[in-house]
């Protein structure tokens, strides 16, 4: 409760903000069962699904990475604000029409069917950035109720999308699933009348000066007490939030050997040859087919890894936590449409499912961090997400939907579990500075490797391997946890 407390009731700001993840994350909820078990309704196959997502992930990829620019143009409140009447009115658009074009526009806009992981698409980056000004002093309650809010509200979502069957007698076959987006935008209202009513996160003037205290002239306090103003220096400063909030030190203290440029673009020019024969494997030997977005993925990730290996500390810091996120993510993906086709369940059991898995993620954040400020943050993440991937891995061996239900839920709490206690350590021990085009590139790279995922995943079950692909996740998410602890342990950083 104490943790609760110092996560949530410490700012009025900080609840406003932390409400509106709330109730992104039901939207996000809503989608994430609705939009694949939708378009199944609607005909579409595996591999049609999994493009589309692969289009939005590519969408959401561009988004995130241009966010520094986007921000410091609109200022993180106006960010915020633009992102969610996008969702709205994505939303409104799958539930106004059947366009299979304007379909896909709303699902890549929006990025309906792919928040899985919770961490609100392209206004993560610049939302985590605006918390954590608050998180200073407790760093771990704050990530951890964020995440446990987040993780609740997909929860919530999820049961809103059970709902589904019951809509039938009114709205027979897929038509029962547009009222649900029609809920999607009354939510995104809220969030954005949420959002206008917080104070400060304007966008900085460029002309005007900062002083030592990182708050941004020509703007003043109002005329209040001095408590208020006290209270309010936060939101001044955040205010002043314009640069991407991926912090990766602009000083490298070595520049890379030349050799390793090389053979990080040797190892780039070869995935993407690999892609451009996509078309001739999908001829000759469709299984094969599947899993060239797989071995352009690990390509990637290896060009990523060696372009990072002896750049700076933050860097490589970063890309650690980029790998490891991504590597949680994969596991997640496209859940609904495996049980629902391998099952053949209702939405009704598979939203319920979700739901339950959700919300027992969220007791997990908030309990993770308590163990984070007794063991240190990186053990409990590194112990938790071990333990996930052997839920992972043994998924696909149940013949019973219930037990998939029991396994998915241990995977998605212990996986997706860790997400504050990975925040905090890397708000904590990556240092805030304009972001490097070299940097960018390796984030970028490691992105485009996951947006081709979905698709993988969509044509393994279409090819009916449905135990394949929770293999190559697992196995990632094994690899990277472990690294994900070795590089911690080798930087000797500090536990809390």
């Amino acid at each position: 409760m104490i943790h609760f407390k110092n996560g949530f009731a410490s700012h009025p700001t900080l609840k406003l903000l932390q409400l509106s993840a709330l109730i992104r994350s039901m939207c996000q909820g809503i989608a994430l069962v609705s939009t694949s078990l939708y378009l199944k309704e609607l005909g579409w196959s595996g591999g049609t699904v999994g493009l589309l997502f692969a289009a939005a992930g590519l969408f959401r990829t561009l988004a995130s990475s241009f966010a520094g620019e986007l921000n410091g143009f609109l200022g993180p409140k106006r960010y915020l604000l633009l992102f969610e009447a996008l969702t709205g009115a994505a939303a409104l658009t799958i539930m106004l029409t059947n366009s299979g074009i304007a379909l896909c526009a709303a699902v890549i806009c929006a990025g309906f069917g792919m928040g899985h992981t919770g961490s609100g698409g392209p206004a993560a980056p610049i939302e985590r950035r605006w918390i954590g000004a608050f998180g200073r002093i407790h760093a771990n309650s704050i990530f951890g109720v964020n995440a446990l809010l987040s993780y609740w509200g997909l929860s919530i979502g999820s049961l809103f999308a059970a709902l589904t069957p019951y809509l039938q007698p009114i709205w027979p076959g897929a038509q029962a699933y547009r009222p649900l987006f029609g809920l999607i935008a009354a939510f995104s209202l809220a969030g954005i009348l949420l959002l206008i009513n917080i104070r400060g996160g304007e966008r900085r003037k460029t002309d005007a000066p900062i002083d030592e205290r990182g708050h941004a002239g020509g703007v003043q306090p109002p005329p209040s007490d001095a408590k208020t103003r006290t209270r309010d220096s936060h939101t001044l400063e955040l205010g002043a939030i314009h640069d991407e909030p991926k912090r990766i030190q602009d000083a490298a203290p070595s520049p890379k050997p030349r050799k390793a440029n090389i053979f990080s673009l040797l190892t780039v020019v070869f995935a993407v040859l690999l892609a451009l024969s996509f078309p001739l494997w999908d001829r000759k030997f469709p299984l094969g087919a599947a899993l060239v977005p797989v071995s352009v993925l690990g390509l990637l990730v290896l060009a990523s890894v060696i372009r990072a290996w002896r750049g700076p500390r933050d860097e490589l810091l970063t890309l650690v936590h980029l790998l490891n996120s991504i590597a949680v993510a994969l596991t997640g993906t496209m859940t609904s449409y495996w049980l629902a086709v391998k099952f053949e369940v209702p939405a009704y059991s598979i939203g319920l499912v979700i739901s339950v898995s959700y919300f027992l993620t969220g007791i997990v954040s908030l309990l993770i961090v308590h163990a984070s400020n007794k063991f240190g943050a990186v053990k409990p993440v590194v112990t938790l997400q071990l333990a996930g991937a052997l839920c992972v891995l043994a998924l696909p061996w149940t013949p019973w939907f219930w037990a998939a239900a029991v396994l998915n839920a241990g995977g998605t709490m212990l996986n997706l579990g860790t997400r504050g206690s990975r925040a905090a350590v890397m708000n904590e021990q990556t240092k805030r500075s304009k972001r490097t085009w070299r940097s960018r590139a390796t984030s970028f790279l490691l992105r485009l490797g996951t947006i081709l995922w979905p698709g993988a995943f969509g044509h393994l079950i279409d090819a009916g391997e449905f135990a394949l692909p929770f293999y190559i996740a697992g196995f990632v998410q094994v690899v990277s946890t472990i690294w994900y602890g070795a590089i911690h342990r080798s930087a000797k950083l500090p536990p809390k």
